[in-house]
């Protein structure tokens, strides 16, 4: 907690994040022009992407969930069709999957699954760039496909 007007917070965040090590991570959460010093400021001082993780009050991206796509589940063999104004979290529970959930906007990560097969179309602000480059896990409450089948390791 650094409750500091703001032209001291980000010299604040500067301290914190001079000296970046393999060893520790960096958590931050607040408001969105804090969190983007901090994202600014921990690249700056040579963090990398997988070492400084965000917590937003809110997912403030647009959702696009005007695709249709295919889910497989690889431990249950069940596959789902995703249409368009739906999410994966919704069409699986209708489906009777009991997926654990909180925000509900891609925040929290509460509802993450593994990716197996397929690409996804990232619409969090749970993962972070090197998540969602690596492509290897989805936020199922807002996140959708690229491709036109995933599979999850559900």
């Amino acid at each position: 907690h650094l409750g500091l007007p703001p032209d001291e917070t980000v010299a604040e965040i500067r301290r914190l994040v001079a000296a970046p090590d393999e060893f520790t991570h960096v958590y931050v959460c607040g408001p969105g022009p804090m969190l983007e010093a901090a994202r600014r400021e921990a690249a700056a001082a040579g963090w990398p992407d997988d070492h400084v993780h965000f917590e937003y009050f809110k997912n403030t991206t647009e959702i696009d969930d005007s695709s249709t796509f295919e889910v497989a589940l690889a431990r249950s063999a069940l596959t789902v069709t995703v249409p368009s104004g739906s999410t994966i979290l919704e069409v699986l529970r209708e489906s009777g999957v009991p997926l654990p959930s909180s925000c509900e906007q891609g925040a929290c990560g509460t509802c993450v699954a593994t990716v197996l097969e397929g690409e996804p179309d990232h619409q969090d602000v749970y993962l972070n760039d090197s998540d969602h480059q690596a492509g290897d896990r989805i936020m199922t409450c807002v996140s959708r496909a690229l491709s036109d089948r995933l599979v999850l390791d559900l």
